[in-house]
């Protein structure tokens, strides 16, 4: 499948046009432009479709199969984000007082049940989450929408 660049329309097979462009040994000579079959703009490129929300996206507008436009949806569904994490954790640094005073578990539950209330408050802005692994947010997506 392909997707135009000009208006957008997903086709399977490209018209063409053949152009003049000189003369080869006193004959004329053409060459073969392929062209989107609706607005006949020569820019298009391969189309694939997205596993999220079935939509036909150029390559460059997607990772791992999922656009996104459906990734960008949950930049603040901090519960939809979190959902995805499960048990994956991250190191981080913190204050040597916390550390020594606290388990990471009680940790978690402490950021945990804090994130909860800002976010309660406010949306929470998770664009940087997303982004910062755009494959693996993906991955998660089709693992979520298959169950």
């Amino acid at each position: 499948m392909f997707i135009c660049k000009d208006c957008g329309s997903v086709f399977e097979c490209p018209d063409y046009t053949e152009e003049n462009v000189g003369e080869y040994w006193g004959q004329p000579a053409f060459q073969t432009v392929d062209l989107c079959p609706y607005c006949h703009c020569d820019e298009f490129e391969e189309a694939r479709k997205c596993e999220i929300c079935g939509e036909w996206k150029s390559e460059d507008d997607m990772d791992c199969d999922v656009c996104y436009d459906c990734m960008n949806e949950h930049k603040y569904d901090f519960d939809y984000c979190e959902s995805l994490c499960g048990d994956e954790t991250e190191a981080v640094q913190i204050n040597a007082l916390y550390a020594s005073l606290l388990t990471p578990r009680q940790i978690d539950m402490i950021l945990r049940r804090e994130l909860k209330q800002a976010n309660a408050i406010q949306p929470l802005d998770c664009t940087e989450f997303i982004d910062s692994d755009r494959t693996w947010f993906a991955d998660k997506m089709i693992e979520k929408e298959v169950k």
